[in-house]
């Protein structure tokens, strides 16, 4: 599989079931990373997982003979967080947040350090390019998947304008058979 350097879109229906996802979410959560880090992979991270492979709930419109995952970088966990309640301009997850809860959480400036977050460089200092990442990535795909299936693998990172989920780092990976080319 080659380099996959094109605007990748989701089928219509798949569209209208992430956008009402993404509504649901926003009844419960103030961002999307918060669902991620504080309920759907809590239990993982809490084991210590890092490095975290699923498949893509909403994939894109590709080939049905390649599978579509997503690998999401928890490695600076902590960070996250605070990158996600600064940016968020809230001191902290809570089960119950609502919008009227948001006036509770304005103290952004608890987090002195939010504004290394701003800055692209000082991003990649500390999570890596993306070139470093993707080394990373393709390192762990074939320990634990491509290597024992026999298959394919392309990855993406998607450019900042396209992420969903701008604050945690991640790769759409795509799979497919090599005995079927």
């Amino acid at each position: 599989m080659g380099n996959v350097d094109v605007f990748l879109g989701r089928r219509k229906e798949v569209l209208e079931e992430y956008i009402q996802f993404r509504k649901k979410i926003a009844e419960s959560y103030p961002c999307v990373s918060d669902y991620l880090i504080f309920h759907k992979y809590k239990e993982k991270l809490e084991r210590g997982e890092r490095l975290i492979l699923e498949k893509n709930e909403f994939p894109y419109d590709i080939d049905p003979g390649i599978r579509h995952y997503v690998l999401w970088d928890f490695r600076y966990i902590d960070d996250l967080k605070d990158y996600i309640r600064a940016s968020n301009g809230y001191k902290g997850y809570t089960d119950n947040y609502k919008d009227k809860d948001k006036d509770k959480y304005k103290d952004k400036d608890k987090y002195k350090d939010k504004d290394k977050y701003k800055d692209k460089d000082s991003k990649e200092k500390k999570i890596g390019s993306w070139n470093e990442r993707m080394v990373d990535y393709r390192q762990f795909l074939k320990k634990n998947i491509s290597s024992q299936l026999n298959l394919e693998c392309t990855l993406r990172i998607n450019p900042p304008e396209w992420q969903s989920v701008p604050s945690i780092p991640h790769c759409h990976v795509f799979l497919r058979s090599k005995k079927n080319h």
